[in-house]
């Protein structure tokens, strides 16, 4: 639960941070989330997130592209974010099992 808390956060920061300022708000929230107990409050309604493909697609209907370019549009956009969700998929992963690692030896008194 923590680690999805951990990540929903830097998922809203990531536009406003470079790699270093990344790394280190992911240390400091482990850090201070680590002496709370956190849990996920299921009577909060999510808001839901506007489909921002449909929104462009309409944006270029309205600019006069034909049916089969917005098809186009619409698939590459599709694609291309199945293709970005993998691959950062992976490499939260990855980042995620360093992280525990790291703490571990931390913990040990291995750095």
């Amino acid at each position: 639960m923590k680690q999805n808390l951990v990540n929903d956060i830097i998922q809203g920061m990531l536009p406003y941070l470079n790699n270093a300022q990344y790394e280190k708000l992911q240390e400091v929230l482990q850090c201070t989330l680590a002496r709370y107990e956190v849990t996920e409050d299921k009577n909060v309604e999510k808001k839901a997130e506007p489909d921002l493909v449909e929104l462009f697609s309409s944006a270029k209907r309205i600019e006069g592209c034909s049916e089969k370019s917005l098809k186009y549009y619409k698939t590459t956009i599709n694609a291309s974010i199945i293709n970005f969700s993998k691959n950062f998929a992976t490499y939260d992963n990855v980042i995620s099992k360093l992280m525990m690692v790291a703490e571990s030896q931390t913990k040990y008194g291995q750095e």
